[in-house]
């Protein structure tokens, strides 16, 4: 069994990068007293010589200056609260005990929309993913009213008339096309993964129902479980991935990842069909004997099978340098992160809509921002724009673009 246990997250308002736009808050109204810095900006601008010939160069480094200054300044604590009368500190007191109110509320919350998860979970298996599944393994034939309505729903103009008495054999690689259409795996599917995804069969979410465990600490959660059909590549014929929840919500009261595990690890039929590794052979000749021997070395590769593999954060125990164990630390923390939004995609996204991710239509409701990079822009020169329509005259009447007329050659 695996196990990660990640380090809960609470907000620091004293972090840098907390930031609230807008109002006037101790975390956004600077105190000058604040400013650490040896030099008196007078004397730095005497410094600087900003008479001199070279006047832009000395404006720059001012400027660099107070940004720094500025940047130091962002998100820090100043002495607002602490010049606050005692009347409206003790009341700000009062109000700060009413958020663990509120988080107990949120909790709450929380605890009965995953029993109402589990509920529903179970209902939409009955009536939809049950069925879903056996379509797409050919165990099952589809109904044709359930065809006719579909073709209509996904507004297919092909005019070829839907025909009965079919053979069906399912869907070819339904769920690899699916998760290729997911942006947060398609990123880390290898060649050699998809060879082994073409076998699956079926992902399912079950919902963990909510017990007590022996400390009476709420118990609740979520199993990712993946169903393959034989294959050349694995022994086991299911893997089952768990998410359990904490018992605390965050700051924005959703519910907060305690840790995940995997039931039984992934048992590859040889090294050479493992897609997270690379056999590299080594050959060494004997100085003695003159005897060669091969050594065979593993070499760890990308792939989508490493997301049964969660960080251990037990490492961290083992090192002792201070520095070392916040980079380390740093980056299990964005390998559980990443491991936690696949999670919640294939748990929110993939599962429930399947079928749009085969298709694609899916993607024409992810959020535009999130799929635009950098290679989807150009440099943009309003001026060129405003020089071609200045250029291209318009028909008052039609609304059309004018031409000149051809030009007229006399022999």
């Amino acid at each position: 069994m695996t196990e990660n246990k990640p380090i809960p997250n609470k907000p620091n308002r004293n972090q840098k990068d907390f930031k609230i736009e807008q109002a006037p808050t101790p975390n956004n109204t600077p105190s000058l007293k604040k400013m650490n810095t040896d030099i008196d900006p007078a004397e730095l601008i005497k410094k600087l010589n900003l008479h001199s010939e070279d006047k832009q160069s000395a404006t720059q480094m001012l400027s660099s200056y107070l940004q720094d200054e500025l940047n130091n300044l962002e998100g820090s604590q100043s002495n607002y609260i602490d010049e606050l009368p005692i009347e409206e500190k003790q009341i700000m007191y009062a109000l700060v005990a009413q958020n663990d109110k509120l988080a107990d509320i949120d909790l709450q919350y929380q605890l009965e929309l995953h029993q109402l998860n589990t509920k529903y979970q179970k209902l939409k298996a009955e009536q939809v993913y049950d069925i879903r599944n056996k379509y797409i393994n050919g165990n099952s034939s589809p109904k044709i009213e359930d065809v006719q309505k579909g073709k209509e729903l996904y507004d297919d103009e092909d005019d070829e008339e839907i025909q009965q008495d079919l053979k069906y054999n399912g869907i070819d690689s339904f769920w690899l096309t699916a998760l290729s259409n997911l942006k947060s795996c398609s990123s880390i599917i290898s060649d050699r993964d998809s060879e082994v995804l073409a076998y699956l069969k079926d992902i399912k979410c079950e919902y963990i129902p909510l017990s007590k465990d022996e400390d009476d600490e709420n118990v609740f959660g979520y199993s990712l479980i993946f169903e393959f059909a034989e294959n050349p590549f694995l022994e086991n014929k299911t893997i089952t991935k768990s998410y359990y929840y904490a018992n605390e919500v965050d700051y924005e009261g959703g519910l907060v990842y305690k840790f995940t595990e995997v039931e039984e690890p992934i048992v590859w039929k040889s090294d050479a069909l493992n897609p997270t590794v690379e056999v590299h052979v080594k050959k060494q000749k004997s100085k003695k004997t003159g005897k060669v021997r091969s050594l065979k070395e593993l070499v760890e590769v990308e792939s989508f099978f490493k997301f049964f593999s969660p960080p251990d954060l037990s490492v961290l125990d083992e090192i002792e340098d201070d520095d070392e164990a916040a980079e380390v630390q740093f980056e299990l923390e964005q390998q559980m992160g990443l491991d936690y939004s696949i999670a919640e995609e294939l748990k929110t996204n993939l599962i429930p809509k399947a079928i749009d991710w085969f298709t694609g239509d899916a993607l024409n409701y992810v959020d535009d921002d999130e799929e635009e990079d950098d290679e989807d822009f150009e440099d943009y020169d309003s001026q060129e724009d405003e020089q071609e329509s200045e250029e291209e005259e318009v028909d008052e009447l039609s609304g059309a673009p004018q031409t000149q007329p051809p030009e007229c050659k006399q022999n």
